[in-house]
């Protein structure tokens, strides 16, 4: 399978990494086109107005100071690449509820998908205290599972264009198709020389979990289970139930 990778940690990232070794591994063709630097949070911001520089890094890798949205358009409209799927990822720190209207992990998924290929962002959920040796284990093991199951995921992403798949810090417990839920963020600003400065409070990606609906059909309670989230995501953001009601009224 010929496959687009990005993400947002940066071409440099640990779960990038991690993930194109293992594929290849495995005989699958890949082309990286993911930032130079860390992108966490861009959302879906495109640079339409700075000029962005590519660079090739190697064999078939690209480094882009851009956002994730800009190497996944770069890679399709510039350099011509015409992939199976797009995976995005893996990000180390889950990005369920809310996070995914700020993922440029998501977002990379949802550009491609928006352009008509099959996407997947893929997220490790990871403990604020983990230590440099379990994070690597935990990115193993999720790209061993990724391994076995991608043409299910390729599969997935072709019924709905992107796939939000989240993996939790241990041996899954199995797989649960969730909604995407809500999240209250306990977010704060402190004063510094440079200015405001946003602290989400507690930090990392336990920051995700605060006051959010505690429902097993959805996302957030089933990677704190254990749980590897499948999430489907569409590009039409229409509420098409509030739009029925407004039509009746009309």
């Amino acid at each position: 399978m010929k496959i687009l990778v990005t993400n947002d940690d940066g071409i440099g990232g640990e779960g990038l990494c991690v993930l194109v070794s293992a594929l290849e591994s495995l005989g699958h063709e890949l082309v990286v086109v993911a930032p130079k630097c860390n992108n966490s949070a861009v959302s879906h911001k495109i640079n339409m107005h700075t000029p962005v520089q590519i660079e090739k890094v190697g064999e078939n890798r690209y480094a882009v100071d851009g956002t994730p949205a800009d190497c996944v358009l770069l890679a399709l409209r510039y350099l011509s690449i015409e992939p199976d799927l797009l995976l995005s990822g893996i990000n180390t720190g889950v990005n369920v509820g809310s996070d995914v209207l700020y993922s440029g992990t998501v977002a990379a998924a949802l550009e491609g998908a928006q352009n008509g290929v099959p996407s997947v962002a893929l997220s490790q959920y990871l403990h604020a205290m983990d230590t440099s040796e379990k994070i690597t284990s935990a990115l193993h093991r999720t790209v061993e599972i990724i391994g076995r199951e991608l043409d299910t995921y390729f599969e997935l992403s072709k019924e709905t264009g992107a796939v939000n798949i989240n993996f939790p810090p241990r041996e899954p417990l199995g797989v649960r198709f969730c909604m995407q839920a809500k999240t209250v963020y306990n977010t704060s600003y402190r004063e510094t020389d440079e200015g405001l400065r946003m602290e989400f409070h507690p930090p990392r990606c336990d920051c995700a979990f605060q006051r959010s609906e505690i429902d097993f059909e959805k996302d957030i309670p089933s990677i704190r289970e254990g749980y590897i989230t499948i999430t489907p995501l569409k590009v039409d953001l229409t509420d098409y139930e509030t739009l029925a009601r407004w039509k009746r009224r009309a």
